[in-house]
């Protein structure tokens, strides 16, 4: 696995994500927001590097081939979010793990545009943030401000990180759950390197992690469904 040296803009982003990361340590999903996508992207990618280190981390597209996000998956396979949420591809097919950060994996936007409300606003997020915060992996989808069911996206995880905006007209009730404002100066950067430290983590496939969320979402469907039956049970016990 090879060092990532912070530099250029992009990596000024990426430093930026990695001093709010700490923030995010007790969550288990969030939006990362802005009016200016690859910057939100490369402060996903800078949350992402840092949590990388204790736990597995899925990276989202909800733009549309965001180029940071797009040069880590790779262009073998074009499937990606749009073609499970429209045409039923399996999440096992559209995550791609990286190369030089263990526990990081990027989720492509796929063959059509993805930045529409039948994906963005879709409740499917709610139940994968629900599998995500139950085996201890954290999901971070990227998408604009102006983003067509941006509102219930945040609602369906934990929050929302907003780069380069003060507050978010579009989801007025979204828990804000960090500001990136500005980058990192790039002069006072330090460099940073991606090695696992020694205390090490599981290298878990993306297959694997999935299987892991379908596996935890139905046990919570299951405990769901068994509290609705008490609830409609104990009713019926004390109607006349």
């Amino acid at each position: 696995m090879r060092a990532h040296a912070a530099g250029g803009r992009a990596g000024a982003w990426e430093d930026a994500g990695r001093q709010v990361a700490s923030m995010l340590v007790s969550y288990s999903s969030a939006v990362i927001t802005s009016s200016d996508p690859n910057a939100a992207a490369n402060v996903a990618l800078g949350i992402a590097r840092a949590e990388a280190s204790h736990r597995r981390v899925v990276v989202g597209d909800l733009v549309g081939d965001l180029p940071p996000l797009r040069h880590l998956a790779g262009d073998a396979d074009p499937h990606g979010i749009s073609d499970s949420f429209l045409y039923g591809v399996s999440l096992n097919k559209i995550g791609r793990e990286t190369e030089e950060t263990t526990n990081l994996f990027i989720m492509t936007s796929g063959t059509e545009p993805v930045m529409v409300e039948e994906i963005i606003g879709n409740e499917r997020w709610k139940r994968l943030a629900a599998g995500f915060e139950q085996v201890g992996a954290l999901l971070l989808l990227v998408t604009r401000t102006n983003a067509p069911g941006l509102a219930q996206l945040i609602e369906h995880l934990d929050g929302v990180v907003l780069v380069k905006e003060s507050d978010l007209p579009e989801a007025p009730h979204g828990l804000v759950l960090a500001r990136v404002p500005s980058p990192t100066r790039t002069l006072q950067m330090p460099a940073h390197s991606d090695a696992v430290p020694a205390r090490t983590f599981p290298r878990w496939g993306y297959v694997a992690l999935i299987a892991a969320l379908l596996v935890a979402g139905a046990a919570i469907a299951r405990i769901r469904s068994k509290r609705a039956g008490s609830s409609v049970s104990a009713v019926a016990n004390v109607a006349p």
